[in-house]
């Protein structure tokens, strides 16, 4: 499947940043004005030749979590028939280079123009010769029939050891245990546009009601930030503290999708910068399948459908 999508440079957003993967640099003209780069994405099955780029999204979600990450990716390249990845189409004119952000970077930037309006500069310009690159991934896995998998084990036994509300984690665990349950993993670059998970996320429907037996709960984990307060107004402790608890979710799609959710949980992180200014979130949510639908498709009809559509 193909989908074109457009690409703008915003010279509000064209700091540096740098983290285990790269680096995120605005495109500008000798002018300063934001650059326009035509893209296409193409929406495939991942192979095993995507284990790497599969591994790195997931390394943006679990961070140092003890999460057998190289296992989730070896399973998920493997088992192609409820995944997707995003690849950049090379028509040509791609530059040969490669040009990444991450969540931290997000978290030092405030959003400015919806994102599913602009697409992501550093996709655009990031295609490599062998377009080996992987800028987004949505997969859904079986944990009712691979919960024995160590990969599986350590990414609950993670994520449930985090959760601090005893009830919340029987309850979950209950579900576990009775309900027939999908690990739902959307990750992308964070420069991506929510475009791209529209699709994907409709895809991944489309295939789990072809190749699978049905779903009851998808579990999934959203990642987010504090606000950092900034103003200068902001002066007291207490209006400080209330300024930083505005959360800002790295995927705007769980905006839709959280609300929904039976059973929810979160958790903070620490930055690899150990910047105090900014919190990274972890929400932990278990969602109905027929909830997860309803989200889905009300996304549809808010994203603009040229930019949906492959």
């Amino acid at each position: 499947r193909r989908m074109a999508s457009r690409a703008e440079s915003d010279s509000s957003s064209s700091e540096d940043s740098q983290d285990e993967r790269g680096s995120q640099d605005g495109s500008q003209d000798e002018d300063g004005a934001a650059e326009v780069i035509n893209v296409d994405f193409d929406a495939v099955k991942p192979t095993v030749d995507d284990f790497h780029g599969v591994r790195c999204l997931l390394k943006q979600l679990f961070r140092d979590g003890p999460v057998d990450i190289s296992g989730l990716a070896d399973y998920i390249v493997n088992h192609p028939d409820l995944a997707s990845v995003i690849k950049v189409f090379d028509d040509g004119e791609a530059e040969d280079e490669e040009d990444e952000a991450d969540e931290d970077a997000a978290a030092k930037k405030p959003k400015t123009a919806p994102a599913a309006a602009t697409a992501a500069p550093a996709a655009a310009a990031a295609a490599t010769d062998d377009q080996q690159s992987i800028y987004a991934m949505t997969t859904a896995i079986d944990l009712t029939a691979e919960r024995d998998k160590p990969f599986v084990q350590s990414a609950l036994g993670y994520l449930l050891g985090h959760c601090a509300e005893s009830k919340t984690k029987t309850a979950i665990e209950g579900v576990l245990g009775s309900k027939r349950v999908a690990f739902l993993l959307n990750e992308r670059f964070v420069n991506m546009p929510i475009a791209v998970a529209v699709p994907l996320l409709e895809t991944l429907l489309q295939d789990v009601a072809a190749h699978a037996t049905p779903f009851d709960y998808y579990l999934l984990v959203s990642k987010a930030y504090y606000l950092s307060a900034e103003d200068d107004d902001v002066t007291t402790k207490k209006r400080k503290r209330q300024a930083q608890e505005q959360i800002m979710r790295v995927n705007e799609e769980d905006d839709f999708i959280l609300p929904r959710a039976k059973h929810t949980f979160q958790f903070t992180l620490q930055r690899e910068d150990n910047d105090p200014s900014t919190r990274l979130l972890r929400t932990v949510a278990l969602v109905p399948a027929a909830a997860l639908q309803e989200a889905i498709g009300e996304l549809t009809q808010t994203v603009n459908p040229e930019y949906t559509r492959y």
